[in-house]
This record gives C-alpha cells, structure tokens and sequence, in this order.
C-alpha cells in the first residue's frame, strides 16, 4: 500500500521551511561598518539622540555641489565630504523650501555645512571649524536610528524635514544583524529533521511502489536533494 498522503504532507512542509528560511525579512536591514551619532532636530523643533546616520545611504564621500546659478549645472563642482568630517548640517534657510533650486528637471537643496576642523583622528578639510554653503540633490535622504528607552527605531527624513543634523561622534559599527545571518546559514534542526524523514519516506514509496512512479519520484528526489542539500 503506497503511503502517497503521509509522504507529501512531509514534502509539502519541508517546501514550506525551505521558503521561510530563505525569507529575507529575517535579515533585516544592515547597519554600516561605522556608527555616526549625534541628534537630529526637525521642523517641529522635536530634537532626538540619533546614530547609524547615512545621507543617501553613505557616511563618507557624500557629494555636495558648489551654488551656482541658474545657468550653471551645480554637479560641475563637486566636493566630497565625510559625514565624520561635518558638525552640524542645516538648511540654509529658515523656510528650507525657499532654498530648492533646479536644473534640468533636477531639483537641489541649500544646506549649510559646519565642517569640525582638524582634530586628531579626523580627516577634514579644514584647520578650523567653518561653515559652507553647498548644494545637495533634493532626493536624498536622511536615515538614521533613533534611540529611545524601549528600543531604537528607523527614521528616514528628507532634508526639508530637519532643523539641524549635529554630528557628535562616530565609532565601529554594531552589526546586529550578523547572529541573525549566521543562524539563517545555519539548517535549523527542524528542518534537518523533516528532511531525513521525507528523504526515508522517499526510499520506501520507490521501494513499494516497484518502479511504477519511478519517473516522478526521481524529479521529486531531485528537489528535496536541492532543498536538503
């Protein structure tokens, strides 16, 4: 007697743990090799302790453009700065709509850079602190953790949003998640299990069923194998 149900409930859940261990949600986002931290203060005058700050998702060579006018093509002056180099970015204007310009159906952004001066362990461009004016693509955007009693949480912000972005530090990342990577790599011993089991059940249908199903049950060995390894 071939014991076809029995044998595909297994096949059916061994599908089903193959495509929850492969679900990339488990992962979740990668924080970056260096944590940028400081506090984030927005339109709304709401001002929070925030790290793992990217601009476009970088924390270094963030391309800022030279202010130009309205003829000029502002990426024709380009400077590079670190995230780790600047403390403080705020829009240069009170209204940070007043401050978009646009060129060539691409709009920008007018910010005003301090950037941190020379100090030890830092690669800045300048001696002293002093302030700049630059241009950035309205599309980027503002990521960051905000830390809170109950937990961080993920924020992202256009440059519009925020008042003023201090930089107060940096030091190596956290990389949370590289547990939750290691332990997806790992089979989990359910699954393991399951496929021990569908594996035997396997050889025992090919064995009963005399080699009536032996074209079928070979394309389904193929896939458990696949999923097993």
């Amino acid at each position: 007697m071939y014991r076809f149900p029995s044998f595909f409930y297994a096949l059916c859940a061994l599908i089903l743990c193959a495509n929850w261990g492969s679900n990339p949600s488990e992962q979740g986002p990668k924080k970056p090799s260096r944590c940028i931290y400081g506090t984030l203060t927005t339109t709304n005058n709401e001002t929070q302790a925030v790290k793992n700050i990217l601009v476009g998702g970088i924390f270094d060579r963030i391309p800022f453009y030279g202010v130009t006018t309205e003829e000029i093509d502002p990426t024709t002056n380009t400077t590079f700065i670190d995230l780790e180099d600047i403390l403080s970015i705020k829009p240069s204007t009170e209204n940070p709509l007043e401050g978009i310009k646009r060129y060539k159906n691409r709009d920008y952004i007018a910010l005003t850079l301090t950037l941190r001066g020379n100090e030890k362990g830092l690669s800045s461009l300048v001696k002293e602190p002093q302030e700049k004016k630059v241009l950035v693509e309205k599309s980027r955007k503002i990521s960051c953790d905000q830390t809170a009693t109950s937990g961080d949480f993920e924020r992202e912000l256009s440059f519009e949003a925020i008042k003023e972005l201090s930089i107060l530090g940096f030091r190596q990342g956290d990389r949370p998640n590289s547990q939750k990577e290691q332990t997806k790599e790992s089979p989990s011993a359910a699954k393991e299990a399951l496929c021990a089991q569908t594996k035997t059940d396997l050889q025992q249908l090919d064995t009963e069923s005399k080699g009536v199903f032996s074209t079928m049950i070979q394309k389904i060995r193929s896939s458990v194998n696949y999923i097993c390894g």
